[in-house]
């Protein structure tokens, strides 16, 4: 499922956006705060935290 997921993280300042590709491919769905998708999201905010996002 997450090569069909796109995750963006621009800062404290600004929310998180998550577009399931497959999904809505135009990117216009944020399901950030979807429960079906919060697994995911808890593995992409745990990914960026490793990578000194957050």
């Amino acid at each position: 499922m997450r090569d069909r997921l796109k995750y963006q993280y621009y800062g404290p300042d600004r929310p998180e956006v998550l577009f399931d590709l497959q999904r809505n491919p135009e990117e216009t769905v944020n399901h950030i705060s979807d429960p079906l998708y919060e697994s995911q999201v808890e593995r992409f905010r745990k990914r960026a935290k490793e990578l000194g996002f957050n």
